[in-house]
């Protein structure tokens, strides 16, 4: 993945999508990374966050790896909430923390 995303380019910037594994900032928040997008340019915090997400797209692929990628790249939240695995993929709980408060 790292390969292909940003030719292991700890600063590889691309559409939105930050670092080694090319995360969105969204993304990356969303599996529990509070820190400012610019930060995801750390290879370590990248790695941290993007391969939590990554996990997410193996689980809902069943394991296959051709599939878990594809995931990767095109998302996988309305899989995962079809396949009940929003709590296992970090996508659950993280959702509802992020969202905003009803008078905002």
């Amino acid at each position: 993945v790292v390969n292909r995303e940003s030719t292991f380019n700890p600063k590889a910037f691309n559409h939105g999508h930050w670092g080694l594994m090319q995360i969105k900032h969204a993304t990356a928040r969303g599996m529990g990374y509070d820190g400012p997008a610019s930060g995801l340019f750390d290879a370590e915090t990248n790695l941290k966050y993007a391969v939590k997400y990554l996990r997410g797209a193996w689980l809902v692929s069943g394991g296959n790896a051709k599939r878990a990628d594809m995931l990767y790249q095109t998302g996988y939240y309305y899989d995962a909430k079809r396949k009940g695995l929003l709590e296992a993929t970090g996508l659950g709980a993280d959702r509802k923390r992020h969202r905003l408060p009803p008078d905002a």
